[in-house]
């Protein structure tokens, strides 16, 4: 009888242990190794809400799946695109980043015929603050210097062009060649579906 007492409040002890246990990350994915968490899903598509606001509940479940599908696919080239820059020791400087969010800025604003204070005010309305949009800057930088540099690399590109039309069609041409090589070679794991 002892025994069986003493057993009981160890197993009641062990209960107890783990009673307030959370777990505290999801692991939704790995790209060579290297793991993509729900919390970063959840980060990226935090921007996204204003397209929830005038939905209906069961379009709010579809456009969230979509949204967190789309974030997740994203996340996925993101750690592909890094992989590779950190392979061909492919960098983004803090002034190249300051340089192209001020020329995108610039131009954003001209378009919409607004100055860039408002076009700011916008954009923290829509869910992006200055740092968010500087990452986002900084992802796009990157990718197009991968990709840059593996159609450099890959004859079969050809050289590159001096005119605009010629540049958007080396650049597909690079993406859809050696690119998307790099990307089928990775490892990726998934372990979701939303």
């Amino acid at each position: 009888m002892l025994a069986t007492v003493a057993l009981g409040g160890v197993v009641s002890a062990t209960q107890d242990v783990f009673a307030d246990t959370v777990v505290a990350e999801q692991l939704v994915a790995r790209v060579d190794g290297r793991p993509i968490l729900l919390s970063e899903v959840r980060a990226r598509a935090r921007p996204r809400p204003v397209q929830l606001r005038t939905a209906g509940a069961v379009q709010q479940v579809k456009t969230t799946r979509a949204i967190f599908s789309e974030m997740l696919e994203q996340l996925i080239e993101e750690e592909i695109v890094h992989g590779i820059a950190a392979r061909m020791y492919i960098t983004v400087s803090e002034a190249e980043i300051d340089t192209a969010l001020d020329t995108a800025l610039d131009s954003i604003a001209a378009q919409n015929h607004v100055d860039r204070d408002v076009l700011l005010l916008y954009a923290v309305d829509a869910g992006y603050d200055r740092a968010t949009y500087r990452a986002e800057v900084k992802r796009q930088l990157l990718r197009q210097r991968v990709v840059f540099r593996l159609g450099g690399n890959d004859r079969r590109i050809g050289s590159y062009p001096s005119n605009d039309e010629g540049r958007r069609a080396w650049m597909d041409r690079a993406e859809k060649g050696p690119f998307a090589a790099e990307k089928a070679r990775a490892c990726v794991e998934r372990w979701v579906r939303w």
